[in-house]
């Protein structure tokens, strides 16, 4: 059975303020916890069959065990009193990806480094723990009002290798394998990595092709100084790929990074930005023991 998004669901322990984001699976309102904090609760709009439920309460023991700087936290999962299961998450407030390049055509190779490096850490935890997210995408990034990046949407996560069939994802940063009903796997989270990569430099996402594409044609779209790293994830073949254990390491040598500030007003596509073109003096590479500034914060300039 299927849920009107405008019905307001009774979460136990929380309160639901108003809808955030709502798809064609599930509703995600803003709410708080039973101890106040702010949070965002993610409601499924229909019941799943009883496997569905069993692989996704396994999935969610997974999740609830991983904490990275930037990959939004799963808070809880709740039982609602009819069966369905909310999940929740911290509350991120900020601007999409997406939003951002679209309000700026594309990204500078820096500034990519600066975003993705840090991302490719998060996955690379995730996958760690023995899943995958199988939905990167740009629309799934929040650049918080620090500057930080975080990556979103936890709900189509699963245990890496499981799910063939039915494909799961956002155009344009689906792998080849999993397009063809192949099953997700950590490879292809760093394809869809390596397109998020090619949509910040180009404003589009990766082509939709089966066939490896020439040094030449990924350099003439995406410049030279990423599409070494670029051409690698985006391959057709997953054992071609570097791991996502290589990828962040790989991404921050490609290029210097290049801080970025981030505005969020009443409308955050519009007011999402002003570029800060500071280099970012004396970085250091990404070490999994030694925190790092991915960032500079800087007074956002006047239009």
């Amino acid at each position: 059975m299927d849920h009107d998004p405008d019905d307001h669901p009774e979460v136990p322990g929380h309160r639901l303020l108003h809808v955030i984001g709502a798809g064609s699976s599930s509703v995600v309102w803003a709410g708080s916890s039973p101890s106040g904090e702010p949070v965002a609760i993610k409601v499924p709009r229909a019941h799943p069959d009883p496997v569905s439920q069993h692989e996704a309460q396994i999935e969610r023991q997974v999740l609830l065990g991983v904490r990275h700087d930037h990959l939004v936290s799963l808070r809880d999962v709740v039982a609602l009193a009819d069966g369905r299961v909310a999940l929740v998450f911290d509350l991120v407030v900020g601007a999409t990806l997406a939003s951002l390049v679209a309000s700026r055509g594309h990204l500078r190779p820096g500034e990519v480094v600066t975003v993705l490096s840090p991302i490719a850490e998060a996955v690379a935890a995730l996958h760690a723990a023995g899943g995958t997210h199988c939905d990167i995408s740009p629309g799934n990034i929040m650049l918080t009002t620090e500057g930080r990046p975080v990556l979103m949407d936890l709900g189509a996560a699963r245990i890496a290798g499981t799910g063939g069939g039915a494909v799961v994802g956002t155009p344009g940063f689906v792998a080849p394998e999993v397009r063809s009903g192949g099953a997700p796997t950590e490879a292809s989270d760093v394809f869809s990595l390596g397109a998020v990569a090619w949509f910040c430099l180009t404003g589009n996402g990766a082509p939709d092709t089966f066939l490896r594409l020439s040094d030449e044609t990924v350099i003439s779209h995406t410049g030279p100084h990423l599409a070494g790293v670029i051409g690698r994830c985006i391959d057709p073949e997953p054992e071609v790929r570097p791991s996502s254990a290589q990828l962040p390491r790989l991404v921050f040598d490609a290029v210097a990074r290049e801080p970025l500030e981030v505005v969020v007003g009443a409308d955050q596509a519009s007011a999402l930005t002003h570029r800060i073109r500071a280099e970012a003096a004396g970085a250091q590479p990404p070490t999994p023991d030694r925190p790092r500034p991915w960032f500079r914060r800087r007074p956002a300039a006047r239009p």
